[in-house]
């Protein structure tokens, strides 16, 4: 019998992984090689930084955007505050201290009449304020596109939209119910006799009374106070939000980020026309 082959030599598929390998290592040690490696690590390289710096390009491109946003919704804010405190000290102050200074007399000559300090047939007299006015139109609907989908603001601020806005509705609500109550006195709709009675939301009767016009310009004073204080109280936080922004930008980029916009109420405050904090 023919002795069998040793089993020392490789398959085929052995030899050809080991050819590969040997010229793979070979070829990793070529000049060729190393040039092209090195090439790829640059490129990599130089990918990365195209990326970081166009990243850093855009986080600036957003810094500046989103203080821009911001300097528009402190504008708009801050006109919302400066219309309502106008038509506060033109038509909604005087009309509501008018009426209570009357009020006050008219509350003085019941007392003095049931003290007999004066003759029951005497008659109180009283200057009716049925002038109309319009309720002022503010721009609610570009704040909040600005503050809800451009800013980058939580907590108080968003609340502050929200209330202010509803505050907004609740005020047209008011001046247009007032407009009715006045045409009402004007066309005649009041029995003559009664109009005092609806007027200072006297008693007409042992079990019917209409506080309509009374409750109507209180609700008209408390509502313009709201918008006054929401819209001024969302400048001061969307300032300081503008502030940081500014602060991170110039930390990041440099120093020429915009100028933060700023509302100044402090005559406001001090003259009483935009109410306290403690009210709230």
């Amino acid at each position: 019998m023919t002795a069998p082959e040793p089993l020392t030599c490789l398959s085929w598929a052995s030899k050809t992984t080991c050819y590969v390998l040997e010229n793979l290592g070979s070829g990793l040690n070529s000049s060729f090689s190393t040039a092209l490696l090195g090439s790829l690590a640059g490129a990599f390289a130089g990918a990365m930084a195209a990326q970081r710096i166009a990243e850093r390009s855009k986080r600036r491109e957003e810094l500046l955007k989103e203080i821009r946003s911001t300097n528009s919704a402190i504008m708009v804010a801050g006109a919302i505050c400066n219309t309502v405190i106008a038509a506060k000290t033109q038509h909604v102050k005087p009309l509501w201290d008018a009426f209570k200074a009357a009020e006050r007399e008219l509350k003085e000559f019941e007392r003095q009449r049931e003290t007999q300090q004066e003759q029951e047939n005497m008659h109180f007299h009283y200057v009716a304020d049925l002038r109309l006015f319009p309720c002022p139109t503010l721009p609610i609907s570009i704040l909040q596109d600005l503050v809800f989908n451009r800013l980058t603001v939580f907590g108080r601020s968003l609340s502050a939209v929200s209330t202010l806005s509803q505050s907004i509705i609740e005020m047209k609500n008011a001046y247009a119910k007032r407009e009715e109550i006045i045409l009402s006195f004007r066309n005649g709709s009041v029995p003559e006799g009664k109009q005092a009675h609806h007027y200072f939301g006297m008693p007409l009767s042992a079990s019917v009374t209409n506080r309509e016009h009374p409750d109507i310009i209180s609700a008209m004073s408390e509502y313009t106070d709201d918008c006054i204080f929401f819209s001024s109280l969302l400048c001061e936080d969307l300032t300081a939000h503008g502030r940081r922004l500014h602060t991170t930008y110039c930390k990041s980029f440099g120093k020429d980020a915009p100028t933060v916009s700023y509302a100044d109420f402090s005559t406001g405050r001090a003259s009483g026309t935009i109410p306290p904090p403690e009210n709230y």
